[in-house]
């Protein structure tokens, strides 16, 4: 359907025998080596579809400043602004998203020593899950960006003559590549458990610290600091998401595995949750009027469906009178008064 300019066939090996001297690692070692080069595949696949996210902005920017409708531009409209905005707040998230994550993969490869591809191996997989929320987060933001890339260009975005049309196509096949976007969610959640099970991850004492604060009253923070104010939002979303999540694993336990839809609330709240995080982070290095009206997007559009996410989560698990208390009790720790939209995205659109 897409990607053209790569040669696609299947290939088969019968019989096919591999010298001594070009086997990679040790004999019956190579899944590890093979789930390694996906890790790192996984990253790699991301930063490119932040960089076909920004050609695709690019190109609907400059055609909504030149194409005239009406009189006037067709980026003073409106719905064409909405686009636009939400379009370059998903670029600020996934360049935010890509460039930690490749520091933490600089920082872990970069202890290990370099002729010993054992260490070297063991220090990508320690940032496995940072690879597939960077793989699904990128190529899904890409999907959407295309899409309206398309929408923006009109008629003649469905046409081949423009490059829009090769863009939507071509962004499809990432959504697949390096593992489907499914595997990876699964992929997500077996990590993080399988973490905490080991105690490389502190969630338990964090889950039981928690369950503590549920039932006592949530201080609204009062902060003209934007990255304060966010952090506390974040922290809250954080609490709710680890106890709905435990809460599940309390039910299901081993049989977890045979309930992918409880699997993929979970996973997507990760994903959300480290891609805000992110984004924080970003702005908090690079304050600027652009970047902070991005932050406010990505936090109106990403806050309310954690909190649906996390009442789905008890939903799952909980029944009755205790799936009411805790509902009602949830609801404390998302408290937010969501900002103008239409004045947000019109200062973002003046901006960009």
């Amino acid at each position: 359907m897409g990607i053209h300019g790569s040669s696609t066939a299947t290939i088969v090996l019968d019989n096919a025998m591999v010298p001594v001297e070009n086997l990679l690692g040790e004999p019956g070692q190579g899944l590890k080596i093979a789930l390694n080069v996906l890790n790192l595949g996984r990253f790699k696949l991301g930063a490119g579809c932040l960089g076909a996210a920004q050609l695709c902005f690019e190109t609907a920017l400059n055609y909504a400043r030149q194409r005239k409708q009406f009189g006037k531009p067709i980026i003073e409209f409106g719905l064409v602004k909405e686009k636009l905005a939400r379009m370059a707040a998903k670029i600020f998230a996934m360049n935010a998203v890509i460039y930690r994550t490749a520091q933490l993969l600089e920082e872990s490869v970069s202890k290990a020593d370099a002729g010993n591809p054992k260490e070297v191996l063991k220090a990508i997989e320690e940032y496995a899950i940072e690879c597939s929320i960077v793989k699904v987060f990128c190529s899904e933001a890409l999907g959407q960006i295309t899409d309206q890339e398309v929408q923006i260009l009109g008629g003649y975005g469905y046409c081949e003559e423009y490059p829009a049309a090769r863009h939507y196509r071509d962004a499809r096949i990432n959504r697949i590549f390096e593992g489907t976007n499914e595997i990876n969610r699964l992929v997500i959640l077996q990590m993080l458990v399988k973490k905490a099970m080991v105690g490389k991850l502190a969630l338990f004492p964090l889950i039981k610290k928690f369950q503590a604060e549920m039932a006592g009253p949530i201080q609204a923070v009062e902060s003209s600091n934007l990255v304060q104010e966010f952090f506390f939002r974040l922290n809250n979303a954080k609490k709710i998401i680890l106890l709905a999540s435990e809460a599940n694993l309390q039910k299901y336990s081993q049989a977890l595995e045979e309930h992918q839809i409880v699997i993929s609330l979970m996973s997507d709240s990760v994903i959300d949750i480290f891609i805000l995080d992110s984004a924080l982070a970003a702005y908090a290095k690079a304050p600027s009027e652009k970047n902070e009206g991005f932050l406010k997007l990505l936090f109106a559009d990403t806050l309310p469906d954690l909190r649906i996410r996390s009442e789905n989560l008890f939903a799952c698990c909980l029944e009755g009178d205790e799936l009411k208390t805790t509902l009602a009790m949830t609801k404390k720790f998302f408290r937010i008064a969501p900002p103008n939209i239409e004045v947000l995205i019109n200062s973002i659109v003046q901006k960009l």
